[in-house]
């Protein structure tokens, strides 16, 4: 087990906490701080910080860059990492700024300029670029090199830095934009079978028909076992009790009864109502599908207590393998 000494610092902590993290920090006493301030919290042997959630600003972008101070900055072995989400700040909508714009005003920093020139106009665009988080968003979002971009806010002339992620490795970015890519597909399978669990309700979706349970539709519906699927007769004949799969454990991440991941996704359906013994809404017609090649195999149920296991237990696994053998059943 790791042993990293560290502490946390945020607006809540107390002045003596505050203070006692921030001697502690600059004494190089702990080796992470986990804060919610960029500013002021200067260490002088810091060589890697990381910003998660997403990025408050340029000028908080340039902040976080800051807290590994010059004698530090080795260049690509002293990262800034930016860990971008889709979070948005309260006070990082536009009304906030405006906020802070009024605030400046009736400090009379732009008492200079004549409120309608083009002077004026500049200057509230140039604030807004600085300290409004979709400046920064579209930065990090961009294709250009991040450093080069978040000085020419400064409207400081610089070169590519040769450094950041974009400027080190296109490969690294058509496998980041390879990745992300991947993470829409899954999300948009997800939602493709929660429309099919929706039909599932009603419908047993390998015949169509609304009586079916999932098991009477399937050829020699009669000698297959109940746990597996598989045909019970010849080398292969075993009893439910004996299956393989018979008793799966869930870890109470599926219906034990229907096979329905408890996903937050589903939570419409897991209603405990919706899943006693015998009673459960979806019948065997879950089970149908994720058993869709298994039922095939003649090992008592062994391919299929191997399957459902992983299905059972793992959300994205369950996902996934619903995906697969719904396509494969034609239904798309």
């Amino acid at each position: 087990m790791l042993q990293i000494s560290a502490t946390h610092l945020t607006s809540e902590c107390s002045e003596i906490e505050r203070t006692t993290a921030l001697v502690a920090w600059e004494a190089a006493k702990i080796k992470v701080l986990v804060s919610t301030f960029e500013c002021g919290i200067d260490s002088s042997i810091v060589k890697e910080t990381i910003n998660v959630g997403g990025c408050r600003s340029v000028i908080h972008a340039i902040q976080s860059i800051g807290r590994i101070r010059p004698k530090q900055q080795e260049g690509i072995n002293t990262p800034c990492i930016f860990w971008q989400t889709d979070r948005k700040y309260p006070f990082m909508e536009n009304d906030a700024f405006e906020e802070k714009l009024s605030f400046m005003k009736s400090l009379h920093l732009f008492e200079c300029y004549n409120t309608m020139s083009i002077e004026y106009r500049k200057s509230e665009m140039s604030l807004r670029n600085m300290f409004h988080y979709k400046r920064s968003k579209l930065i990090f979002e961009g294709k250009d090199c991040y450093r080069k971009e978040l000085f020419k806010v400064l409207r400081i002339q610089s070169s590519n830095c040769k450094m950041c992620s974009v400027c080190t490795s296109n490969q690294s970015g058509r496998d980041a934009e390879s990745a992300r890519s991947a993470i829409r597909q899954r999300q948009r399978d997800k939602h493709f079978v929660v429309d099919q669990i929706r039909r599932l309700t009603k419908i047993c979706l390998a015949c169509g028909n609304m009586s079916c349970n999932g098991v009477n539709c399937m050829d020699n519906s009669r000698n297959r076992c109940f746990k597996c699927l598989a045909v019970s007769t010849g080398n292969n004949y075993h009893k439910s009790n004996e299956c393989h799969a018979n008793k799966i454990d869930t870890q109470q991440k599926s219906c034990p009864f229907c096979y329905l991941s408890l996903s937050s996704l589903l939570e419409e359906w897991t209603n405990t109502r919706n899943h006693m013994p015998s009673k459960c809404v979806f019948k065997d017609r879950i089970k149908r599908i994720l058993l869709f090649e298994a039922q095939n195999q003649n090992d008592r149920g062994l391919s299929a207590m191997n399957l459902l296991k992983a299905c059972l237990q793992n959300e994205n696994i369950w996902f996934e393998t619903m995906t697969q053998n719904l396509h494969k059943m034609g239904i798309k």
